[in-house]
C-alpha cells in the first residue's frame, strides 16, 4: 500500500528543470502549477483568538465583540490570512483585527470588521501586514443589507441605502460627517442632532435654489421664525389683511393693536440699498447710522452716529412758528444732583474733561456745583471758555433784570473792545457809569501788598510800617495807592521787590506825614509814583 501512495505522488507531482512543481500537469507554467481544487484550513472561534501557522481562514460567529491577533509579521513574509465575521447577530458585533511589535495593517494599527460578512484578506510583507481585499459580500434580504459598490449597482428594483437596526446614519466627506439621517427619520445637514424632518445648520446661506417659477396669486408663502419655516396664505400679506402693512399704507388699523416692529425681544432694523442705516432696540433705544454702538454705562435713547462723512450736519430742525421755536431738554426729576444740560465734547473729551456744558438746575438741586436750586449755568472743562461776536462792530451785551436791551444792559463790550458799564456807548476803553468800588484794607504792621489789594491803609500808631511791593514783572499796569493814618513819628516805609525793583528810581520811598499817600503803578520792571500827597 506503501508503494502505491509513494507512485501516485510521483505520478501526481512532476518537477521540471526550472524548479516548477505542477499538480495535475506534467507541463507546469508557474513555480507552482495546481490543475485542480485547492483546500485550506478553515476554524471558526466566538471570542479572541490569536492566528497561528495552521490558520488560513478564520471565521468569527460570536454574539459579542470578538478580536483576532496577528503573529509577527517579520517571522512569516508572503503568509496569508482570510478573517470573516460570519456573526448572525444583528447590529453585527464588531471583529478587531490587531498586530504584533508595534507593527501596522495598511497603516493603521488595527483593522475593523464591523458590517454582516465582511471579510478581509492580510498578506505579511515581512515587516508589516498588506490587506489584499475587503468586501462586504452579502446580498440585502429582509434582516440583513448588501454592499453597493463606488460605481453605484446595477439592480432588478428599488434597493435601500441605510440601516436595519435602530442607529442613525451618517454620511461622510474629507473625514468629516456632513449629514446624518437619524433613527427617528429627521434628516440634518451641518447638524448631527436634527430636531426637524430637515434642519440645515449654516454659518451663512443654508439655501440656494435656483430656476425658481414665478408663483400663481393662490400659491403659499414661506415665513422663518427662530429658523422654522411655515407656510402663510399669500393674503397674509395683503394690504388689507390685518397680519400686514402693504407699500401703500394700511387702512382700518388700531392704535395699540396694529404696529410695524418685533413681537420677540430683537431688535428692529431698518435698510436702504441692502445697508442697515437705523436700529430700534429691544431697549426702545434708536441708533441711526451704519455703525450704532450705545453707550455700554448709559445708554442713548436717540444715537446719531454719522461716521466718516463730508457733511458737517448731524441734526437740524427746521420749522415756522410765529412764536420761540425750540429745542427742550428737560429733566423731570427734582433731586439734589439733577440738571437739564446740552453738551459739546470734544474728539479726546469724556464725561470728566473737555467738555462744554449750557445747563439749569432742577427745582431741589442742593449739591452746590455750578450754583444753587434752578440757577443756570455756562461752563468748560477744557481749556479756556470763548465768548464774544464774529462780526465787525458787533458787541457783546449782558443783561439782568430783564430781556429789554435798552433799559436791562448792564455791561457792553463793543466791537472796538471798549468796555461800558451802565453804558451802551463807551468812549474810553472803560467807561463806568454810577460809583466803582475797589478794595481797601488796613495794615498795622509790615506786610506785602497782595494782587487783591488796591487801597491800604497803613496805622502806624503802634510802630513803623513797612510794606514790600510784589514783584513788578508780569503785572504791567497795576496800580496801588497807600496812605499813612497816624500822626504818630512812625514812618510808613514803601519797599521795592527784594531790594533791587524801584519806585521812581529809588528802592524805597517813606511816608511821613499823617494822610499822606502815595499812588504808584507798574511798568512790568519798576514802579512809578503817579500821584502822592
Amino acid at each position: 500500500m506503501k508503494q502505491i501512495f509513494i507512485i501516485a505522488i510521483t505520478c501526481s507531482f512532476v518537477l521540471t528543470g526550472f524548479a516548477q512543481a505542477g499538480l495535475g500537469t506534467t507541463t507546469p507554467n508557474s513555480i507552482l502549477d495546481v490543475r485542480g481544487a485547492v483546500s485550506a484550513n478553515v476554524r471558526v472561534f466566538t471570542g479572541a483568538t490569536s492566528l497561528t501557522i495552521n490558520d488560513h481562514t478564520v471565521t468569527f460567529t460570536g454574539s459579542g465583540a470578538g478580536g483576532a491577533a496577528l503573529p509577527d509579521a517579520t517571522t512569516c513574509p508572503g503568509r496569508v490570512y482570510c478573517i470573516k465575521n460570519f456573526s448572525a447577530t444583528s447590529p453585527t458585533p464588531v471583529l478587531t483585527v490587531t498586530t504584533a511589535s508595534s507593527q501596522l495593517i495598511d497603516g493603521s494599527s488595527s483593522r475593523v470588521l464591523d458590517e454582516p460578512n465582511e471579510t478581509v484578506t492580510l498578506i505579511s510583507d515581512g515587516a508589516n501586514w498588506e490587506v489584499f481585499s475587503q468586501d462586504v459580500p452579502v446580498a440585502g434580504s429582509s434582516s440583513s443589507g448588501g454592499g453597493w459598490n463606488e460605481g453605484g449597482n446595477s439592480t432588478t428594483g428599488a434597493k435601500a441605502v441605510g440601516t436595519l437596526s435602530n442607529h442613525d446614519l451618517p454620511l461622510w466627506t474629507n473625514n468629516m460627517e456632513k449629514m446624518r439621517i437619524t433613527a427617528a427619520g429627521n434628516t440634518g445637514i451641518g447638524t448631527s442632532t436634527p430636531a426637524y424632518p430637515l434642519q440645515v445648520n449654516a454659518t451663512a446661506n443654508p439655501l440656494y435654489l435656483a430656476g425658481v417659477q414665478t408663483g400663481l396669486g393662490t400659491d403659499s408663502l414661506l415665513t422663518i421664525s427662530n429658523g422654522v419655516v411655515r407656510e402663510l396664505p399669500a393674503s397674509a400679506l395683503a394690504s388689507s389683511s390685518s397680519n400686514a402693512w402693504g407699500l401703500t399704507g394700511a387702512a382700518g388699523t388700531v392704535s395699540g393693536t396694529n404696529f410695524i416692529g418685533t413681537a420677540g425681544n430683537t431688535s428692529l432694523s431698518l435698510r436702504t440699498n441692502n445697508i442697515v442705516h437705523a436700529i430700534l432696540d429691544s431697549s426702545g433705544n434708536w441708533g441711526i447710522g451704519t455703525a450704532v454702538n450705545w453707550n455700554t454705562t448709559a445708554p442713548e435713547k436717540l444715537l446719531v452716529n454719522a461716521g466718516t462723512t463730508t457733511s458737517y450736519n448731524a441734526v437740524v430742525a427746521k420749522g415756522s412758528v410765529n412764536n420761540y421755536f425750540q429745542l427742550n431738554i428737560n429733566n423731570q426729576n427734582a433731586g439734589t444732583n439733577s440738571s437739564s444740560d446740552v453738551v459739546a465734547t470734544a474728539d479726546n473729551g469724556s464725561e470728566t474733561s473737555n467738555y462744554v456744558d449750557l445747563g439749569i438746575n432742577s427745582s431741589g438741586n442742593t449739591n452746590g456745583v455750578m450754583g444753587n436750586a434752578d440757577d443756570a449755568y455756562l461752563y468748560t472743562a477744557g481749556n479756556n471758555l470763548v465768548t464774544g461776536t464774529a462780526t465787525p462792530g458787533m458787541a457783546v451785551i449782558f443783561l439782568t433784570g430783564g430781556t429789554a436791551e435798552g433799559t436791562n444792559e448792564r455791561l457792553r463790550i463793543t466791537g472796538a473792545g471798549s468796555v461800558g458799564v451802565n453804558n451802551p456807548s463807551p468812549n474810553s476803553s472803560l467807561f463806568i457809569r454810577g460809583s466803582l468800588a475797589t478794595s481797601i484794607v488796613t495794615r498795622t504792621a509790615g506786610a506785602t501788598v497782595a494782587a487783591t489789594d488796591f487801597s491800604t491803609v497803613c496805622n502806624n500808631s503802634t510802630g513803623a510800617v513797612t510794606m514790600n511791593l510784589p514783584t513788578a514783572a508780569g503785572i504791567a499796569g497795576r496800580i496801588y495807592i497807600l496812605k499813612k493814618t497816624s500822626a504818630a513819628g512812625n514812618n510808613v516805609t514803601v519797599a521795592g521787590y527784594n531790594g533791587t525793583e524801584t519806585i521812581d528810581g529809588s528802592t524805597t520811598y517813606t511816608i511821613t506825614n499823617q494822610y499822606s499817600y502815595l499812588m504808584i503803578q507798574s511798568d512790568g520792571t519798576n514802579w512809578y509814583i503817579l500821584t502822592k500827597h
